[in-house]
C-alpha cells in the first residue's frame, strides 16, 4: 500500500515538473521578449518570410448594387521568430502556445478591403509557437473587398473577384510574403452557396510598387471565380419577359370590335416595366457593362409602344369615316396582294358583296341590316364611339321596329356609303395581321438573340 502511495506521488510530481516548465518556458521567453513593434530577427538588415494561406469556405454575399464581396475563410500565417527558440531535447518541452498580444505579428491587410471594421477574425486565438522559432497563426476571418461586377450576360454571368493580402507598413526588404504549395493550397473547405458555385480559386504573388514609395511590396493576389446559379432567374424573370413579349404583340389579334386592345396593349407594358425595374434595382449602373437583357427589355417596350400607336391607327382607319371611297392602289395592293399572302382569301368577296349593296333596292337593304341586327346580339363597336353612319347597333325591347323604319327610310342613302365601309374594315383587318405576322418574327428573332448572346 506504501509502495502505492509513493509511485502515485511521484507520477504527480513529475507532471507538475512538466506544466511547471512549460509554463516557465513560456514566461522566460516573453520575459525577455523585447518591443512588440520590432522585427524577431538577429540583425536590422534581414528578411522576416510570411507564408500566407487562405482557404475560402464560404460566400457570405456577392452584392451586385454595391460591387462588394464577402467571404468566410481560414487565414493562416506562418514565419520564424528568432526570439523564440529553445532545446526541445534540453526543456523536453516541443511548443508552447502563447497570446497575440505578447508577441510581433505581421500587419497582413487586405488592400482592397471596403468594410469599416477591416478584417474580421477571432480574437481569442493562440499562437503555436515550435522550439525552432516557427509560429503558426490560424484563424477563422471574414473578408469584405471591392469586385467590380460584369454583369452584361446576367443571369447567366461568371464574376472574377480578387482579394489583395500585403503588409501595410513593412516593404519587401523586410517582410517577405509568400503563399503555400501542394495540397496545402487545395480549396477542399468550401460550403455550396444557394446563388454562387465556386469554380476556382488561384493565388498569384506580385511585386507591387507605388508612387508614395519606391520600395518593392509583395503581394498576394486570390481570385475567386464565381458562377450564378441561373435557375431562379431563367424561370422567375427570363421566361415570363419573354412570354409577356410574344403576348404583347397579340394585341394585333384581337379584333377591334372587342374595344379592349389599347388597354391590352398598355396593360403588357406596364408588365413589361415592372419586369425592368426589377432587374435594374438589383444590378449595378454600369455604362460599360450594359446587360444583355436590359437592352432586350428596353426593346420589347419600344414594340409595344410602337404597337399601341399603330393599333390607334387601325382603329381609327376601322372606324374612320366611310364616306371616302377607297383608293385604287390601297384595294390594288392590301385588298388583292396583302390579303391573299396572309390568308384573306376572302377579301374579293367581301369586297364584290359590299359593291353589291349599290344595286339593291333601298328596301332589301333595310331588311338585311335589320335581319343582321336580330342575328348578331351585339352592339356595334363603332357606333359606341360615335359614328354618323346608319347605326345597326341592337335595337331594345319596343325600339326594334322604330329603328327598322327609320332605317328603312335611310337606307337608300347609305348603299353606297356601306359599301366603302365595308372596304375599310377589311383594310384594317389586313393590316391589324400583317403586323401581327411582323411583330411576332421581330420578338422572335430578338429572342433568339438574347438567349444566344448570353447563354
Amino acid at each position: 500500500m506504501i509502495i502505492k502511495i509513493f509511485i502515485i506521488i511521484a507520477y504527480l510530481s513529475v507532471g507538475s515538473a512538466l506544466r511547471s516548465n512549460e509554463s516557465m518556458l513560456t514566461e522566460q521567453l516573453l520575459s525577455s521578449y523585447g518591443p512588440r513593434t520590432t522585427r524577431p530577427v538577429d540583425y536590422k538588415n534581414s528578411t522576416v518570410n510570411v507564408t500566407l494561406r487562405f482557404i475560402v469556405t464560404q460566400v457570405i454575399n456577392l452584392d451586385e448594387k454595391a460591387q462588394a464581396l464577402t467571404v468566410n475563410g481560414w487565414f493562416k500565417m506562418i514565419w520564424t521568430d528568432q526570439r523564440l527558440i529553445w532545446d526541445e531535447n534540453d526543456q523536453n518541452i516541443k511548443d508552447i502556445f502563447v497570446e497575440k498580444t505578447d508577441i510581433w505579428l505581421p500587419d497582413i491587410t487586405l488592400y482592397n478591403n471596403i468594410d469599416g471594421q477591416f478584417e474580421r477574425q477571432k480574437e481569442d486565438v493562440f499562437l503555436r509557437v515550435t522550439s525552432d522559432g516557427t509560429v503558426t497563426w490560424a484563424s477563422p476571418s471574414i473578408y469584405t473587398s471591392s469586385c467590380r461586377m460584369n454583369v452584361r450576360k446576367f443571369p447567366f454571368d461568371s464574376q472574377l473577384c480578387t482579394l489583395e493580402f500585403g503588409s501595410w507598413t513593412y516593404d519587401g526588404n523586410e517582410l517577405n510574403l509568400m503563399t503555400v504549395t501542394g495540397r496545402d493550397a487545395e480549396q477542399t473547405e468550401f460550403t455550396e452557396n444557394g446563388v454562387w458555385v465556386l469554380t476556382s480559386v488561384n493565388v498569384v504573388r506580385q511585386v507591387r510598387y507605388f508612387n508614395c514609395c519606391p520600395e518593392p511590396y509583395p503581394i498576394l493576389t486570390y481570385s475567386l471565380q464565381l458562377t450564378r446559379r441561373y435557375e431562379f432567374y431563367l424561370a422567375n424573370i427570363l421566361l415570363p419577359c419573354i412570354l409577356l413579349s410574344f403576348l404583347s404583340m397579340l394585341v394585333f389579334y384581337l379584333p377591334p370590335e372587342s374595344g379592349e386592345k389599347i388597354s391590352f396593349g398598355m396593360t403588357t407594358i406596364l408588365g413589361l416595366l415592372l419586369f425592368q425595374q426589377m432587374i435594374a434595382e438589383t444590378l449595378p449602373p454600369s455604362a460599360d457593362n450594359a446587360p444583355i437583357i436590359g437592352t432586350y427589355f428596353t426593346f420589347i417596350i419600344s414594340m409595344g409602344c410602337a404597337s399601341v400607336l399603330v393599333t390607334s391607327v387601325i382603329l381609327n382607319i376601322y372606324c374612320g369615316s366611310s364616306e371616302r371611297p377607297i383608293p385604287d392602289w390601297i384595294r390594288i395592293i392590301v385588298l388583292g396582294k396583302l390579303g391573299a399572302i396572309i390568308g384573306r382569301q376572302n377579301a374579293d368577296a367581301k369586297k364584290k358583296k359590299a359593291y353589291n349593296l349599290v344595286e339593291k333596292k333601298p328596301q332589301d337593304v333595310a331588311t338585311d341590316l335589320y335581319e343582321n341586327n336580330i342575328r348578331n346580339d351585339t352592339s356595334d363597336f363603332c357606333g359606341d364611339i360615335g359614328k354618323s353612319e346608319v347605326n345597326i347597333s341592337r335595337p331594345r325591347s319596343s325600339a326594334r321596329r322604330k329603328s327598322y323604319d327609320d332605317t328603312h327610310s335611310n337606307a337608300g342613302g347609305s348603299k353606297q356609303n356601306d359599301g366603302f365601309e365595308g372596304q375599310w374594315r377589311e383594310v384594317a383587318v389586313i393590316l391589324d395581321r400583317l403586323f401581327l405576322i411582323i411583330s411576332l418574327i421581330i420578338v422572335s428573332i430578338a429572342a433568339v438573340h438574347v438567349l444566344l448572346s448570353i447563354v
